[in-house]
């Protein structure tokens, strides 16, 4: 792989006016360095808002993962911990996370020589494509894969946690479903087994469903101090307006500086991407809630071109043959498993819990919007 050039546009821009480049491949690299652009993509309001509980830390081989609780490192195979219960998740911990390749550019001579029979400019029909999976990759890439670590835990997982009754907080990562959390519940919590999917009680959502899911958050000394918002898609504030006559006069704020409207003691943002039918409530602290393990060398992350040779010298469509478009190996691991929790608004639960029916339509979404991703491109 050594004779390989990466080339994401965050350390390129020298190269941009070379005089030997294809002017097609100025536009290339232009959408590559756009398309990594943390200003960009917060241009976008799903990753706006996300980004402000999500923290990058490059997976280097042997460092510690840095979070308060557990007690595990990066490894070429897997996690290294000291909580044997933890191994389930040793395949979330590979040093090097999943990759997806977008496309490759096939250019050989033929194919050039068909291309200038019909009029057709390769490059700059590459210059569309990469252009268009630039857009895929901010709007719809990023945005997904932040929601789906939110529900299932880790970017690569479809599943929710399973249920754990009375088991350790640190044998899984994701949301609580049953955990025993004595050591970071106030000393007032009566019932130690921690299950953060919940569900409204009755058929008619109630103001009453809100709090209780909101004081679970705050009833963690690791949440002390913390303030509570909540998001959902439009579809899903929309109708927690309606069931608690919110439609008019409704108390305007801002999370994040992202407009919120204030419904039942509770900034609530609506966030497009997220599943219809549910509530997600996030505890908000100085500390990072999900962690994005990214390659240690920064030119190895991010939407990327790999070729036989550097950018600056291709001249023609042919001097592409054989590169191919790529997003770069990462992960992102939701650690802070008592920072956020999930209301069931559609279907009842006497228990308050989710029922076996709202854990599957949140895996099928999962699974839905995962393969969405996946095959767009």
């Amino acid at each position: 792989m050594s004779q390989y050039t990466i080339t994401n546009g965050v350390t390129t821009q020298g190269e941009l006016f070379s005089k030997d480049i294809a002017g097609e491949m100025q536009f290339i690299i232009e959408a590559l360095a756009h398309g990594n652009s943390p200003i960009m993509q917060l241009a976008n309001p799903t990753n706006a808002y996300m980004d402000t509980f999500i923290k990058e830390v490059p997976a280097k081989l042997g460092q510690r993962v840095p979070v308060e609780t557990f007690n595990i490192r990066w490894s070429e195979g897997g996690l290294v911990s000291d909580a044997p219960q933890f191994n389930v998740n040793r395949s979330h911990f590979k040093l090097k996370k999943q990759s997806f390749k977008i496309l490759g550019f096939k250019h050989e001579i033929e194919d050039v020589r068909k291309a200038k029979s019909s009029g057709v400019n390769l490059l700059a029909q590459d210059a569309e494509y990469v252009t268009r999976a630039r857009n895929n990759y901010m709007n719809t890439f990023l945005p997904t894969v932040k929601i789906q670590t939110l529900i299932s835990g880790d970017s690569s997982s479809t599943t929710l946690p399973v249920l754990n009754v009375g088991g350790n907080y640190t044998d899984q990562i994701g949301l609580l479903r049953g955990e025993n959390c004595a050591d970071i519940l106030q000393p007032y919590v009566a019932d130690k087994n921690v299950n953060m999917l919940r569900a409204k009680k009755s058929s008619t959502l109630s103001a009453t469903d809100v709090f209780d899911i909101v004081q679970s958050l705050r009833d963690f000394t690791t949440n002390a101090g913390c303030i509570v918002e909540g998001i959902g898609s439009p579809r899903s504030i929309w109708e927690l307006k309606q069931v608690l006559s919110y439609e008019k006069n409704i108390d305007t704020a801002t999370a994040d500086g992202i407009p919120a409207q204030k419904i039942a003691t509770v900034n609530f943002v609506e966030i497009n991407g997220l599943p219809d039918g549910f509530l997600f409530f996030i505890a908000r602290t100085a500390d990072p809630i999900i962690f994005k393990a990214v390659d240690a060398n920064e030119d190895n992350r991010g939407l990327q071109l790999v070729g036989l040779q550097g950018v600056s010298t291709i001249k023609d469509a042919s001097a592409l043959n054989g590169a191919y478009l790529e997003i770069a190996e990462f992960g992102m691991h939701l650690l802070k498993r008592e920072a956020v929790g999930i209301l069931d608004i559609t279907t009842a639960s006497g228990t308050g819990l989710m029922s076996p029916t709202g854990v599957t339509t949140l895996e099928t979404f999962l699974s839905t919007v995962r393969n969405g991703i996946l095959m767009n491109y």
